[in-house]
């Protein structure tokens, strides 16, 4: 019984974890990128990026943010 438990554990997170592991090809037009974030309200992504930063004059990591419309126009 135990082992049935671990396997439906096993199968049930796998499962779970597949549409991470499909989206994460980056071979589909309508994914988020690294450090991005999807407003689903007002159609906005925020972008930070990361390969950018700089430390300001009291030492805090800055990173530049891009905030751009999903929204189609039409």
């Amino acid at each position: 019984m135990l082992k049935f438990t671990l396997a439906v554990l096993l199968v049930t997170s796998a499962l779970g974890a597949m549409p991470a592991f499909a989206s994460s090809n980056g071979g589909g037009g309508g994914t988020i990128g690294r450090g991005c974030t999807l407003d689903p309200f007002n159609h906005t992504m925020r972008c930070i990026d990361f390969d950018h930063c700089t430390k300001n004059k009291n030492g805090q990591t800055v990173c530049p943010v891009v905030v751009t419309t999903t929204r189609i126009a039409g």
